[in-house]
Protein backbone atom coordinates (compact mmCIF):
# COMPACT_ATOMS: atom_id res chain seq x y z
CA UNK A 1 0.00 0.00 0.00
CA UNK A 2 2.85 2.40 0.84
CA UNK A 3 4.56 1.60 -2.46
CA UNK A 4 1.33 2.33 -4.30
CA UNK A 5 0.92 5.69 -2.57
CA UNK A 6 4.56 6.77 -2.87
CA UNK A 7 6.43 4.54 -5.32
CA UNK A 8 9.69 6.56 -5.08
CA UNK A 9 9.75 6.99 -1.31
CA UNK A 10 12.89 5.27 0.01
CA UNK A 11 11.16 4.31 3.26
CA UNK A 12 8.56 2.27 1.42
CA UNK A 13 11.29 0.65 -0.65
CA UNK A 14 13.31 -0.14 2.48
CA UNK A 15 10.25 -1.67 4.11
CA UNK A 16 9.72 -3.78 0.99
CA UNK A 17 13.32 -4.99 1.27
CA UNK A 18 12.90 -5.89 4.93
CA UNK A 19 9.67 -7.78 4.24
CA UNK A 20 11.27 -9.70 1.37
CA UNK A 21 14.28 -10.54 3.52
CA UNK A 22 12.03 -11.79 6.31
CA UNK A 23 10.26 -14.01 3.78
CA UNK A 24 13.55 -15.41 2.51
CA UNK A 25 13.36 -13.75 -0.91
CA UNK A 26 16.90 -12.40 -1.07
CA UNK A 27 16.71 -11.41 -4.74
CA UNK A 28 13.70 -9.16 -4.16
CA UNK A 29 15.25 -7.82 -0.97
CA UNK A 30 18.41 -6.85 -2.84
CA UNK A 31 16.47 -5.21 -5.68
CA UNK A 32 14.36 -3.15 -3.27
CA UNK A 33 17.44 -2.21 -1.25
CA UNK A 34 19.25 -0.92 -4.33
CA UNK A 35 16.15 1.04 -5.35
CA UNK A 36 15.95 2.60 -1.88
CA UNK A 37 19.60 3.63 -2.03
CA UNK A 38 19.17 5.18 -5.44
CA UNK A 39 16.05 7.04 -4.31
CA UNK A 40 17.92 8.57 -1.35
CA UNK A 41 21.68 8.01 -1.60
CA UNK A 42 22.51 10.00 1.52
CA UNK A 43 20.76 11.06 4.71
CA UNK A 44 21.75 14.22 6.60
CA UNK A 45 21.14 13.78 10.34
CA UNK A 46 21.48 17.19 11.97
CA UNK A 47 22.94 17.63 15.44
CA UNK A 48 20.55 18.67 18.20
CA UNK A 49 22.73 21.69 18.86
CA UNK A 50 25.64 23.40 17.15
CA UNK A 51 27.72 20.51 15.79
CA UNK A 52 31.34 20.15 16.81
CA UNK A 53 31.90 18.19 13.59
CA UNK A 54 29.95 16.59 10.76
CA UNK A 55 30.85 12.96 10.09
CA UNK A 56 30.45 11.38 6.66
CA UNK A 57 29.59 7.71 7.33
CA UNK A 58 30.31 5.41 4.38
CA UNK A 59 27.98 2.43 3.92
CA UNK A 60 27.33 -0.04 1.09
CA UNK A 61 24.77 -2.56 -0.08
CA UNK A 62 27.21 -4.61 -2.13
CA UNK A 63 25.38 -7.83 -3.02
CA UNK A 64 23.40 -7.71 0.22
CA UNK A 65 20.19 -6.09 1.38
CA UNK A 66 18.47 -4.40 4.28
CA UNK A 67 17.45 -6.97 6.88
CA UNK A 68 14.83 -6.99 9.64
CA UNK A 69 15.96 -5.55 12.97
CA UNK A 70 14.20 -4.42 16.13
CA UNK A 71 12.62 -1.09 15.30
CA UNK A 72 13.30 -1.20 11.57
CA UNK A 73 16.09 -2.29 9.27
CA UNK A 74 19.80 -3.02 9.52
CA UNK A 75 22.55 -2.95 6.93
CA UNK A 76 23.88 -6.19 5.44
CA UNK A 77 26.82 -7.95 7.07
CA UNK A 78 30.07 -6.17 6.49
CA UNK A 79 29.37 -3.06 8.59
CA UNK A 80 29.58 -2.09 12.22
CA UNK A 81 27.36 0.27 14.17
CA UNK A 82 30.14 2.46 15.57
CA UNK A 83 28.39 5.59 14.29
CA UNK A 84 25.82 4.98 17.05
CA UNK A 85 28.57 5.99 19.50
CA UNK A 86 28.34 9.57 18.20
CA UNK A 87 26.66 11.96 20.62
CA UNK A 88 23.69 13.39 18.64
CA UNK A 89 23.93 16.64 20.63
CA UNK A 90 27.51 17.20 19.49
CA UNK A 91 27.81 15.68 16.03
CA UNK A 92 25.96 15.79 12.74
CA UNK A 93 26.06 12.80 10.40
CA UNK A 94 25.75 12.26 6.69
CA UNK A 95 25.11 8.58 5.96
CA UNK A 96 26.19 7.89 2.37
CA UNK A 97 25.49 4.71 0.41
CA UNK A 98 28.51 4.52 -1.86
CA UNK A 99 26.70 2.16 -4.29
CA UNK A 100 24.84 5.18 -5.67
CA UNK A 101 28.11 6.59 -7.03
CA UNK A 102 28.14 4.00 -9.80
CA UNK A 103 25.13 5.62 -11.47
CA UNK A 104 25.55 9.17 -10.17
CA UNK A 105 29.20 10.34 -10.29
CA UNK A 106 28.17 13.93 -9.38
CA UNK A 107 26.64 12.76 -6.11
CA UNK A 108 29.61 13.89 -4.01
CA UNK A 109 29.14 17.49 -5.22
CA UNK A 110 25.71 17.56 -3.54
CA UNK A 111 26.86 16.40 -0.11
CA UNK A 112 26.70 18.80 2.84
CA UNK A 113 30.05 20.03 4.12
CA UNK A 114 31.73 17.33 6.21
CA UNK A 115 34.78 17.38 8.48
CA UNK A 116 35.82 13.74 8.77
CA UNK A 117 35.01 10.41 7.09
CA UNK A 118 34.14 7.31 9.05
CA UNK A 119 34.32 4.17 6.92
CA UNK A 120 31.70 1.81 8.38
CA UNK A 121 32.32 -0.81 5.64
CA UNK A 122 34.33 -3.48 7.40
CA UNK A 123 34.26 -6.73 5.45
CA UNK A 124 37.08 -7.40 2.94
CA UNK A 125 35.48 -10.51 1.41
CA UNK A 126 31.81 -9.61 1.05
CA UNK A 127 32.17 -5.88 0.45
CA UNK A 128 34.95 -5.62 -2.15
CA UNK A 129 32.83 -3.50 -4.49
CA UNK A 130 31.73 -1.19 -1.69
CA UNK A 131 35.27 -0.74 -0.43
CA UNK A 132 36.39 0.16 -3.95
CA UNK A 133 33.73 2.87 -4.15
CA UNK A 134 34.64 4.05 -0.64
CA UNK A 135 38.22 4.55 -1.83
CA UNK A 136 36.90 6.82 -4.57
CA UNK A 137 35.06 8.93 -1.97
CA UNK A 138 38.16 9.21 0.22
CA UNK A 139 40.40 10.14 -2.73
CA UNK A 140 37.94 12.69 -4.09
CA UNK A 141 37.11 14.51 -0.84
CA UNK A 142 40.54 14.52 0.78
CA UNK A 143 39.14 14.57 4.32
CA UNK A 144 40.68 12.91 7.40
CA UNK A 145 39.58 9.27 7.52
CA UNK A 146 38.81 6.86 10.35
CA UNK A 147 39.50 3.27 9.18
CA UNK A 148 40.71 3.94 5.63
CA UNK A 149 39.16 1.51 3.11
CA UNK A 150 42.61 0.41 1.93
CA UNK A 151 43.40 -0.95 5.41
CA UNK A 152 40.35 -3.20 5.64
CA UNK A 153 41.98 -5.89 3.49
CA UNK A 154 44.38 -6.80 6.31
CA UNK A 155 41.44 -7.87 8.50
CA UNK A 156 40.64 -10.92 6.35
CA UNK A 157 40.88 -13.90 8.70
CA UNK A 158 43.86 -15.53 7.03
CA UNK A 159 45.78 -12.27 6.60
CA UNK A 160 45.09 -11.14 10.17
CA UNK A 161 46.33 -14.47 11.55
CA UNK A 162 49.61 -14.07 9.67
CA UNK A 163 49.95 -10.40 10.58
CA UNK A 164 49.44 -10.95 14.32
CA UNK A 165 50.78 -14.46 14.78
CA UNK A 166 54.18 -13.57 16.25
CA UNK A 167 53.10 -10.99 18.85
CA UNK A 168 54.25 -11.87 22.36
CA UNK A 169 51.30 -12.37 24.68
CA UNK A 170 48.96 -13.66 21.98
CA UNK A 171 47.99 -17.11 20.75
CA UNK A 172 46.63 -16.65 17.23
CA UNK A 173 45.33 -19.85 15.60
CA UNK A 174 46.45 -20.39 12.02
CA UNK A 175 43.90 -19.98 9.24
CA UNK A 176 43.68 -21.56 5.80
CA UNK A 177 41.58 -20.14 2.98
CA UNK A 178 39.54 -22.81 1.17
CA UNK A 179 38.57 -21.90 -2.42
CA UNK A 180 35.02 -22.53 -3.67
CA UNK A 181 34.50 -26.09 -4.84
CA UNK A 182 31.74 -28.42 -5.93
CA UNK A 183 33.24 -30.86 -3.43
CA UNK A 184 34.06 -28.77 -0.35
CA UNK A 185 35.27 -31.78 1.68
CA UNK A 186 38.03 -32.44 -0.86
CA UNK A 187 38.88 -28.73 -1.02
CA UNK A 188 39.12 -28.46 2.79
CA UNK A 189 41.36 -31.53 3.02
CA UNK A 190 43.68 -30.13 0.36
CA UNK A 191 43.81 -26.69 1.99
CA UNK A 192 44.63 -28.16 5.40
CA UNK A 193 47.42 -30.27 3.96
CA UNK A 194 48.88 -27.30 2.07
CA UNK A 195 48.84 -25.12 5.20
CA UNK A 196 50.07 -27.84 7.55
CA UNK A 197 46.93 -27.66 9.69
CA UNK A 198 45.47 -30.60 11.57
CA UNK A 199 42.04 -31.38 12.90
CA UNK A 200 40.09 -30.13 14.79
CA UNK A 201 39.33 -27.00 12.78
CA UNK A 202 36.50 -24.48 12.70
CA UNK A 203 34.98 -23.98 9.26
CA UNK A 204 32.93 -20.94 8.29
CA UNK A 205 31.91 -19.21 5.05
CA UNK A 206 34.14 -16.28 4.16
CA UNK A 207 32.58 -12.89 4.76
CA UNK A 208 30.42 -13.95 7.72
CA UNK A 209 30.63 -12.57 11.24
CA UNK A 210 28.00 -14.44 13.22
CA UNK A 211 27.98 -17.94 14.65
CA UNK A 212 25.63 -19.10 11.89
CA UNK A 213 27.21 -21.58 9.49
CA UNK A 214 30.19 -22.38 11.73
CA UNK A 215 31.15 -26.05 12.00
CA UNK A 216 33.70 -27.70 14.30
CA UNK A 217 35.26 -30.60 12.37
CA UNK A 218 37.17 -33.11 14.50
CA UNK A 219 38.10 -35.27 11.51
CA UNK A 220 37.55 -35.67 7.77
CA UNK A 221 34.33 -37.49 8.62
CA UNK A 222 32.81 -34.21 9.80
CA UNK A 223 33.21 -32.46 6.44
CA UNK A 224 29.95 -33.58 4.89
CA UNK A 225 27.22 -30.99 4.56
CA UNK A 226 29.51 -28.02 3.90
CA UNK A 227 28.10 -25.52 1.38
CA UNK A 228 29.29 -26.09 -2.17
CA UNK A 229 30.74 -23.32 -4.35
CA UNK A 230 31.45 -21.20 -1.27
CA UNK A 231 34.77 -19.83 -0.13
CA UNK A 232 35.57 -21.01 3.40
CA UNK A 233 38.02 -20.30 6.18
CA UNK A 234 39.47 -23.18 8.21
CA UNK A 235 40.83 -22.12 11.61
CA UNK A 236 42.76 -24.21 14.11
CA UNK A 237 40.55 -24.98 17.10
CA UNK A 238 42.02 -24.33 20.54
CA UNK A 239 39.96 -25.69 23.44
CA UNK A 240 39.59 -22.71 25.77
CA UNK A 241 37.39 -24.21 28.48
CA UNK A 242 38.30 -22.99 31.93
CA UNK A 243 38.60 -25.00 35.16
CA UNK A 244 34.79 -24.98 35.50
CA UNK A 245 34.38 -26.41 32.00
CA UNK A 246 32.92 -23.14 30.70
CA UNK A 247 33.82 -20.98 27.72
CA UNK A 248 34.48 -17.28 28.33
CA UNK A 249 35.10 -14.62 25.70
CA UNK A 250 36.04 -10.99 26.09
CA UNK A 251 35.57 -8.26 23.52
CA UNK A 252 38.10 -5.45 23.61
CA UNK A 253 37.75 -2.26 21.58
CA UNK A 254 40.88 -0.48 20.37
CA UNK A 255 39.82 3.13 19.85
CA UNK A 256 42.31 5.82 18.94
CA UNK A 257 45.07 4.20 20.98
CA UNK A 258 42.87 3.31 23.94
CA UNK A 259 41.99 -0.24 25.03
CA UNK A 260 38.45 -0.63 26.36
CA UNK A 261 36.60 -3.75 27.51
CA UNK A 262 33.03 -4.24 26.26
CA UNK A 263 32.07 -7.58 27.78
CA UNK A 264 33.15 -10.89 29.30
CA UNK A 265 30.64 -13.43 28.03
CA UNK A 266 30.18 -16.96 29.42
CA UNK A 267 28.57 -20.00 27.77
CA UNK A 268 28.66 -23.77 27.97
CA UNK A 269 29.37 -24.20 24.24
CA UNK A 270 32.51 -23.45 22.22
CA UNK A 271 30.56 -21.41 19.64
CA UNK A 272 30.00 -18.56 22.06
CA UNK A 273 27.97 -15.61 20.76
CA UNK A 274 25.53 -13.01 22.03
CA UNK A 275 22.42 -15.19 22.09
CA UNK A 276 23.75 -18.28 23.85
CA UNK A 277 26.05 -16.42 26.25
CA UNK A 278 23.35 -14.01 27.44
CA UNK A 279 20.90 -16.91 27.83
CA UNK A 280 23.45 -18.78 29.95
CA UNK A 281 24.29 -15.71 32.00
CA UNK A 282 20.63 -14.95 32.75
CA UNK A 283 20.39 -18.38 34.32
CA UNK A 284 23.75 -18.11 36.12
CA UNK A 285 24.10 -14.83 38.01
CA UNK A 286 27.62 -15.73 39.12
CA UNK A 287 28.74 -15.21 35.50
CA UNK A 288 27.29 -11.70 35.66
CA UNK A 289 29.20 -11.04 38.88
CA UNK A 290 32.43 -12.01 37.13
CA UNK A 291 31.62 -9.79 34.14
CA UNK A 292 30.82 -6.84 36.43
CA UNK A 293 34.16 -7.17 38.20
CA UNK A 294 36.01 -7.54 34.90
CA UNK A 295 34.44 -4.41 33.45
CA UNK A 296 35.19 -2.46 36.63
CA UNK A 297 38.83 -3.62 36.70
CA UNK A 298 39.86 -4.59 33.15
CA UNK A 299 43.55 -3.69 33.56
CA UNK A 300 43.85 -5.94 36.62
CA UNK A 301 42.25 -8.87 34.80
CA UNK A 302 44.19 -8.38 31.56
CA UNK A 303 47.61 -7.58 32.95
CA UNK A 304 50.53 -5.77 31.36
CA UNK A 305 51.56 -8.48 28.88
CA UNK A 306 48.12 -8.67 27.28
CA UNK A 307 47.70 -4.88 27.22
CA UNK A 308 51.05 -4.40 25.47
CA UNK A 309 50.09 -7.10 22.96
CA UNK A 310 46.79 -5.34 22.21
CA UNK A 311 48.64 -2.11 21.55
CA UNK A 312 50.78 -3.96 19.01
CA UNK A 313 47.61 -5.32 17.34
CA UNK A 314 46.31 -1.79 16.78
CA UNK A 315 49.70 -0.66 15.45
CA UNK A 316 50.04 -3.51 12.95
CA UNK A 317 46.49 -3.34 11.63
CA UNK A 318 46.67 0.41 11.01
CA UNK A 319 43.06 1.01 12.00
CA UNK A 320 41.72 3.68 14.33
CA UNK A 321 38.76 1.61 15.52
CA UNK A 322 38.60 -2.17 15.76
CA UNK A 323 37.64 -4.97 18.10
CA UNK A 324 39.40 -8.07 19.35
CA UNK A 325 37.41 -11.12 20.46
CA UNK A 326 39.57 -13.31 22.66
CA UNK A 327 39.82 -15.65 25.63
CA UNK A 328 42.18 -15.14 28.56
CA UNK A 329 44.36 -18.22 28.89
CA UNK A 330 45.81 -19.40 32.21
CA UNK A 331 49.37 -18.81 30.98
CA UNK A 332 48.73 -15.06 30.63
CA UNK A 333 48.20 -14.98 26.88
CA UNK A 334 45.15 -13.94 24.89
CA UNK A 335 43.68 -16.53 22.53
CA UNK A 336 42.57 -14.34 19.61
CA UNK A 337 39.41 -15.47 17.81
CA UNK A 338 39.28 -12.48 15.49
CA UNK A 339 40.53 -8.91 15.17
CA UNK A 340 38.59 -6.58 12.89
CA UNK A 341 36.25 -3.57 12.91
CA UNK A 342 33.11 -5.60 12.08
CA UNK A 343 32.06 -6.08 15.71
CA UNK A 344 28.84 -4.38 16.71
CA UNK A 345 28.33 -2.55 20.00
CA UNK A 346 25.99 -4.35 22.42
CA UNK A 347 23.49 -1.55 22.98
CA UNK A 348 20.50 -3.88 22.58
CA UNK A 349 21.83 -6.47 25.07
CA UNK A 350 22.58 -3.73 27.60
CA UNK A 351 18.93 -2.70 27.52
CA UNK A 352 17.64 -6.25 27.93
CA UNK A 353 18.63 -7.12 31.47
CA UNK A 354 22.35 -6.32 31.36
CA UNK A 355 22.26 -2.63 32.17
CA UNK A 356 25.63 -2.86 33.90
CA UNK A 357 27.18 -2.97 30.40
CA UNK A 358 26.11 0.63 29.78
CA UNK A 359 28.96 2.43 31.63
CA UNK A 360 31.51 0.49 29.57
CA UNK A 361 29.65 1.30 26.37
CA UNK A 362 29.62 4.92 27.49
CA UNK A 363 33.41 4.88 27.80
CA UNK A 364 33.68 3.41 24.30
CA UNK A 365 31.33 6.10 22.97
CA UNK A 366 33.38 8.84 24.64
CA UNK A 367 36.59 7.44 23.14
CA UNK A 368 35.02 7.28 19.68
CA UNK A 369 33.82 10.89 19.95
CA UNK A 370 37.34 11.95 21.03
CA UNK A 371 38.76 10.10 18.02
CA UNK A 372 36.38 11.86 15.64
CA UNK A 373 37.28 15.29 17.02
CA UNK A 374 41.00 14.56 16.90
CA UNK A 375 40.70 13.52 13.25
CA UNK A 376 38.48 16.49 12.35
CA UNK A 377 40.95 18.98 13.86
CA UNK A 378 43.67 17.72 11.52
Amino acid sequence: RARALAPQDERALMATAVAAAAAGDTASAHAASVAAVRARPFVHIHARGTPEATVLVLQAMGHGHFAPAPGGAKLPEGHNNAAEHLDPARFARVDLFVDALAGDPALLDRLPRCDVIYNAITEPEGMRQGLGLARQVVDRLGLPVINPPDQIACTARDRAATLLGDIDGLLVPRVARVPPSRDPAVAVTAALEAAGLRFPVILRPAGTHTGDGMVLAHSAGDLSGLPADTELFATEFVDFRDAQGLYRKTRLLLVGGRILAEHLATADHWNIHHANSRAYMRAHPEAQVLERDYLANPERHLGAIRLIALGEVAERMGLDFLGVDAAMLPDGRLLVFEANPSMRAMFAEAREGFEYLLPGLGRISAAFCDLVLAKARR
